[in-house]
């Protein structure tokens, strides 16, 4: 578990270790600014082995049934030991039933067990369920501890961000630690302002990393060399397909972003995503090659 974003959030990490070890406690604000880094953390503190710490989405898991069955669980032996803990994200999604069934379990718990929660919002958790839990709010970073976060980033990934990069990745992920986290490896080595702008922008689609890499590498170059053993190395780790729908979906949002100009380079990625989108049938890798390929031509 990495705990960079902890960063700023001595206060409740010294306020934690007032606390009884299995005092349950509930950890709430935004997305992306430790909760769930914090349950973990406390979770190791608290001695329980990996294979004993339990996390639910409480609001994939909503119905009374399932949470009767977790009440069982935790205090039930263990092959890993006798330390045992459960995370409850989301618990602002569960049923009224649910919430209600936790109740008597929050004030039985024992030295061996610990019950967690983590919420964006309280407003649909009800009051005697608010009471079992010590309740901590976490906040997005001051500048000063995002230029931290930051710094001890580059340090622990050997490398280094140019200047424009990391004054655009401050303000633009507004203090959210996981945001700053997530869109760290997308700017190394990316000096242009247009260029880190629109890495930033698409903070809120899902795109894997090495996909990402390769599209950065296709609008730098026209180069088939550089591009093909890109494409070589990414092949080994995704499918045909997987490739073809992250380009597509990347070259998508650049043209409704900002930043589309009808540039030459721009031009290339039309002609990128209309190859894509043609070239869809069997077989699929050597027509994810040829759309590339042909995209390159002017």
């Amino acid at each position: 578990m990495d705990y960079a974003e902890l960063i700023g959030l001595d206060y409740i990490l010294k306020a934690l270790e007032k606390l009884e070890p299995s005092t349950s406690v509930m950890f709430e604000g935004q997305r992306g600014c430790g909760k769930t880094t914090l349950a973990f953390k406390k979770a190791k503190d608290f001695g329980a082995p990996p294979e004993n710490i339990e996390q639910v989405n409480c609001a994939d898991n909503t119905g009374i049934d399932f949470h009767r069955d977790l009440i069982g669980d935790i205090h039930r032996s263990s092959l890993f030991g006798e330390k045992k803990v459960l995370i409850l994200d989301e618990i602002h999604g569960l049923s009224i039933a649910s919430q209600n069934a936790w109740l008597i379990p929050l004030e039985n718990t024992n030295e061996n067990t610990l019950v967690m929660a983590c919420t964006t919002t309280v407003d649909k958790v009800i009051p005697t369920l608010l009471r079992r839990f010590v309740r901590f709010k976490v906040h997005p970073l001051s500048v000063a501890n995002s230029k931290l976060l930051v710094e001890n980033l580059c340090r622990q990934k050997n490398t280094e961000l140019s200047k424009i990069a990391k004054a655009l990745l401050i303000e633009k992920t507004e203090g959210i630690p996981g945001l700053i986290i997530s869109n760290f490896p997308k700017l190394i080595n990316v000096e242009n302002e247009t260029e880190i702008r629109y890495l930033l922008e698409l903070s809120s689609m899902d795109v894997a990393e090495d996909i990402l890499h390769f599209f950065k590498i296709f609008k730098a170059t026209a180069d088939w060399i550089v591009i093909k053993q890109a494409l070589k190395q990414l092949m080994k780790e995704k499918s045909p397909n997987e490739i073809r729908m992250g380009l597509l979906n990347l070259t998508a949002h650049w043209f409704t972003s900002d930043f589309y100009k009808e540039s030459i380079v721009d031009k290339k990625l039309v002609r990128l995503y209309n190859n894509l989108y043609q070239f869809y049938t069997e077989p699929q890798k050597a027509n994810l090659i040829v759309a590339i390929f042909s995209s390159l031509g002017g």
